[in-house]
């Protein structure tokens, strides 16, 4: 499970390999590491450690798919501000990370393992990433949410086939 969480908290730097990148420092840098924290651990103690610990379903997959749905569509702020159909593929996106995060949950049975998971991945994903600007101005979006969006849904469905494989022999 560690090798494709791995790739998807990467993943936005396979979209840096297509582009001239350098590393700018902001000083805000520092608290955007800190806004990152808090919110990472109150959406995990939210979405993992209350609603899909307390959703009454005896699928484990309906609880990990309806958790992820509900952490997608919170996650539609960029398209209400922008109105830009593109932005609402980052709701899939989310939707994806959703499922990744809900299969740590349900496999190691602790929301530690999901918060790790999420701040890795939002740290080096959005705080990292964003401090590196391209010497060409004009970023690519819909390759950029296309690359990593293609990354989480092969992600997923491999935990899925895992889940379904290791569900089954028990």
């Amino acid at each position: 499970l560690l090798l494709p969480c791995l790739l998807v908290t990467v993943s936005n730097y396979f979209y840096g390999l297509t582009i001239k990148l350098e590393f700018v420092y902001e000083p805000i840098f520092i608290l955007n590491i800190v806004q990152t924290v808090i919110v990472v651990s109150c959406e995990e103690m939210l979405f993992r450690g209350l609603l899909q610990a307390n959703i009454k379903c005896k699928n484990s997959l309906n609880k990990i798919l309806i958790t992820a749905g509900i952490f997608g569509f919170c996650h539609i702020n960029r398209f209400l501000s922008s109105f830009n159909p593109i932005d609402l593929l980052a709701v899939l996106y989310a939707f994806g990370i959703g499922v990744i995060l809900g299969f740590i949950y349900e496999y190691s049975g602790s929301l530690n393992a999901c918060v790790i998971f999420h701040l890795l991945f939002n740290i080096l994903n959005q705080v990292f990433f964003n401090q590196l600007t391209t010497k060409i101005t004009n970023i690519n979006y819909l390759t950029y949410v296309l690359i990593n969006g293609g990354i989480a849904l092969v992600v997923s469905i491999y935990l899925l086939i895992v889940y379904l494989i290791t569900f089954r022999k028990k």
